[in-house]
């Protein structure tokens, strides 16, 4: 039987505070998966934000794979859709 082998990605945060470095990483199948962590990774911090009346959609992730270098950039607004009154 065979494994699929596990790649550690690293999930670092931009946003209004600055840049937090994600040092511990996770191991995933591929980077699909990656997309779809950043993504929650994104909803949640953005749902503490409403919690607290607010909401900047200015921010983004970048992920990167274990010994290498950016693989993915996941803007804010890429993560959720926002919508106005009238639309």
């Amino acid at each position: 039987m065979r494994f699929a082998r596990m790649t550690r990605y690293f999930f670092d945060l931009h946003n209004r505070t600055g840049a937090t470095t994600d040092e511990e990483g996770r191991e995933l199948s591929n980077l699909d998966d990656a997309r779809e962590a950043a993504v929650r990774d994104i909803r949640s911090l953005l749902s503490a934000e409403v919690h607290d009346g607010t909401l900047d959609m200015k921010g983004h992730m970048t992920v990167r794979k274990d010994g290498g270098g950016d693989v993915l950039y996941v803007a804010f607004t890429e993560a959720l859709h926002v919508r106005a009154p009238g639309d």
